[in-house]
């Protein structure tokens, strides 16, 4: 019986879970990381405590719980141009943009605060997004203007409440930055992102822009108006 129940337990394939979702990416989402280990492992113990059907249970509702965990907080990466774009003489084609908490040998832009969501923007982490981009934009001296790159935004809520909800904070959060003497532009979202950003479109909203280059040069040509 022991025999049988070791050949079931792949040690291998536990430690290779175990070690890709290590690093920064531990230290960005903690335990929820390591979604398919810990469902891998809560699995495993269901099955030999309760059965093969119960045990697979509990790894699925484990590794749903650990996935809504991780979308709810997802990670907002502040920034930085690696070919020196600036907000005065932006080039027409996109540049490459890095973490700054990854490469922190690359300045941001003065009075300028570029965000990446890497997650879906969705009503479980909508008030988390406008949390977080506040955050950050009260640490940028002289702050005139917040993109929001939309290039690690796979997909936005479809359904009329969710998109309302998605929506709204965007609306939100622009009216926060407003009070700060900033304003809030959206750049570079995916196709789909864009077409339900447009049904959905309100007076009021950012403006969405192609790339982050274009929201920089367009806030050059007309002059921030803080509320």
């Amino acid at each position: 019986m022991i025999a049988a129940v070791i050949e079931l337990v792949d040690i291998s394939a536990l430690s290779r879970l175990w070690r890709v979702r290590s690093g920064q990416v531990t230290k960005i989402y903690q335990i929820s990381a390591r979604a398919d280990f810990v469902g891998a492992v809560v699995a495993l113990l269901g099955v030999l405590l309760f059965d093969t059907l119960p045990g697979l249970v509990i790894g699925i509702v484990a590794s749903v719980v650990l996935l809504i965990a991780r979308t709810s907080r997802p990670h907002i990466a502040p920034l930085a141009p690696v070919d020196g774009t600036d907000g005065e003489s932006a080039s027409p084609h996109p540049g490459l943009w890095v973490d700054q908490s990854r490469n922190p040998a690359y300045a941001g832009i003065p009075g300028v605060l570029v965000v990446r969501v890497e997650a879906p923007l969705l009503f479980v982490n909508a008030d988390y997004v406008r949390d977080r981009v506040r955050e950050l934009a009260t640490d940028v001296p002289d702050l005139r203007l917040v993109v929001l790159d939309g290039r690690a935004t796979p997909s936005i809520d479809v359904t009329a409440t969710a998109t309302a909800t998605a929506t709204a904070m965007l609306t939100q959060l622009r009216a926060d930055l407003h009070r700060l003497g900033a304003d809030l532009a959206l750049a570079g979202g995916v196709g789909q992102v864009r077409d339900v950003l447009s049904e959905a479109a309100e007076e009021g909203e950012p403006l969405v822009y192609p790339s982050v280059e274009a929201a920089l040069a367009a806030a050059t040509e007309e002059p921030t108006s803080g509320a």
